[in-house]
């Protein structure tokens, strides 16, 4: 089963995501993943994303905001919009789904699917047509919501349900996935 959980920019869709695996993990589960969480430089301004295990809790610099007044980021290897992007970072974490998959690891969360996925078929792109061959027992997928479309388009079932952050609020999402994992 392929859940989608959306939320626009500054929502919370990685505190969600961070909630998520501690409540699980805390019922008897064993969640897996790739989070993306936020680099803050000391003015507390977003300068780039890591991408985190949810297992280990090992991260890896994933993108750079770059920054041309300041002089900052973009020495990432791909770009899209105004962040640059590591694809060595994004091999290490595609290896990382890769194995929490292979291990059926409940839920598999991919925090988050964008454009590079969408447009470029770069980043997340090969786990995520793994699964559209080989759906895994439960697999937890952040996306904004305009590109909900794009993603249902690609990679899963119009069977597959969306949660919006902005309209349902993290602690019921949660809820619900609990239940569906305990269905599963």
């Amino acid at each position: 089963m392929i859940v989608l959980v959306s939320g626009r920019r500054g929502s919370g869709k990685t505190t969600f995501c961070r909630h998520l695996v501690r409540d699980l993990a805390g019922r008897g589960f064993h969640p897996g993943g790739i989070l993306g969480t936020g680099i803050f430089d000391d003015d507390g301004r977003k300068t780039g994303v890591y991408a985190e295990s949810a297992v280990t809790g090992e991260r890896r610099v994933l993108a750079e905001i770059r920054d041309p007044a300041a002089g900052t980021g973009g020495n990432g290897d791909r770009r899209i919009g105004r962040y640059s992007f590591f694809d060595g970072t994004f091999q290490w974490a595609v290896g990382v789904l890769r194995k929490d998959i292979r291990e059926d690891r409940r839920p598999v969360i991919i925090d988050e699917i964008g454009p590079l996925e969408i447009e470029k078929h770069g980043g997340y792109y090969p786990v995520l047509a793994e699964c559209r061959e080989n759906p895994p027992t439960f697999l937890v997928a952040v996306v904004r919501p305009e590109l909900i479309p794009a993603v249902r388009g690609l990679f899963v079932s119009e069977k597959s349900p969306v949660y919006n952050l902005d309209d349902l609020g993290s602690g019921f999402i949660r809820t619900q996935i609990l239940e569906l994992l305990s269905d599963a």
